[in-house]
């Protein structure tokens, strides 16, 4: 592959108090060919090739996080499509105000939706299954009949009442 074709995959991060999730989307990687290197200051390097048939190239991602991290303790995983870490921060605590050192915007950089957790969020994963006794058909649940009670009915009344006077 020639210089020419080395190309910087988009990037996508979430976090929590005490991680960072980072995923690198390539298609089509070559797992045996990659490299992925991750450091306690904070430095994350993926090379690999990849890329939609007929159209490979040799991706490189080369970036240094926020603040430091705790190397030994992250986690990496490459599948054909994607290279997804775990990284432990190295102080938990709050949230980063940014992901990557360098100020400024990375074209390539985008937040991680699926992932995304607000600071204030609880922390506990909200599950249907357990909530609803894992039910997947909702429609035998009753809902109320969309209909008001009297008690609203006499509430509507009285605020008319007044507005009339």
């Amino acid at each position: 592959m020639s210089a020419s074709k080395l190309l910087t995959p988009e990037f996508l991060w979430a976090q929590r108090k005490d991680l960072i999730y980072l995923t690198i989307n390539v298609p089509n990687i070559k797992k045996a060919q990659s490299t992925v290197n991750i450091t306690d200051d904070g430095r994350i390097y993926f090379k690999g090739p990849g890329g939609a048939v007929g159209h490979e190239a040799e991706y490189v991602l080369d970036i240094t996080l926020f603040k430091p991290i705790k190397a030994a303790q992250s986690q990496h995983k490459i599948t054909p499509r994607l290279v997804s870490f775990k990284i432990a921060k190295a102080a938990p605590g709050p949230y980063w105000e940014r992901l990557l050192k360098a100020e400024g915007r990375n074209v390539h950089c985008k937040i991680d939706w699926d992932n995304w957790k607000d600071e204030d969020e609880d922390e506990d994963e909200y599950n249907f299954g357990t909530q609803f006794g894992d039910s997947k058909d909702l429609q035998d649940m009753d809902f109320g009949s969309g209909g008001s009670t009297s008690d609203e009915e006499e509430e509507v009344d009285a605020t008319v009442d007044a507005s009339n006077k």
